[in-house]
């Protein structure tokens, strides 16, 4: 807790709008489904710790989906969790490379959609977390956008793409993708969808 605060401070201090934040651990062994359920009820305590530090801090909390083989990676975990929260503050950071490796890339925005804040953008081809630029993988784009536009959203989307040495060329492919996104963006919507940012990881 004392390093999520910290990190929670840290991102108060660059005035960050949300404070994205993976609900469990990415290490774990259950052996009985009651196991299952109590680190359920303890992420949903501890989540409504860091969410009133967030409060105190002036800035948003977000919970991001996983990939498929962590603790808590399905959808109706996250909901669980939420619904489970003392506030209703608490939204989601959808992560398109987690929910196209998970499989349910093109419904988990309708499932989501209520507490959709914000989009990491990035693609793969459905078997790791690639961080490609989108259009660079398998996920189709057009239709993603299309559920999306349908939930009301008019968050951020983050372009969240693998470091590469050459910064240049990593640029070069984030502002590919934006271009590519936007021109999806026009198409749907006379105002379009909100202007990819990017972020490197």
């Amino acid at each position: 807790m004392t390093e999520i605060f910290q990190a929670a401070e840290a991102a108060a201090l660059f005035q960050v709008r949300y404070f994205v934040i993976h609900p469990g651990p990415e290490q774990w062994d259950l052996k009985e489904q009651k196991q299952r359920l109590d680190r359920l009820k303890w992420a949903a305590e501890t989540l409504n710790r860091v969410a009133d530090r967030c409060q105190q801090l002036g800035i948003g909390c977000v919970l991001e989906n996983k990939l498929p083989h962590l603790l808590f990676a399905q959808t109706s975990d996250l909901l669980w969790i939420l619904s489970t929260m003392d506030t209703v503050d608490v939204g989601v950071c959808l992560d398109t490379g987690h929910a196209n490796v998970s499989g349910d890339i093109y419904s988990v925005t309708h499932k989501l959609g209520q507490h959709l804040r914000m989009i990491h953008a990035h693609d793969n081809h459905g078997s790791g977390d690639e961080h490609l630029a989108p259009g660079s993988g398998d996920i189709d784009w057009h239709r993603f956008l299309t559920e999306l536009d349908q939930t009301g959203f008019r968050g951020g989307l983050i372009l969240e793409l693998a470091a590469i040495d050459d910064a240049q060329h990593l640029l070069a492919e984030a502002r590919k993708a934006k271009r590519f996104l936007r021109s999806i963006g026009r198409r749907l919507a006379p105002s379009g969808l909100p202007t990819p940012r990017g972020t490197a990881r």
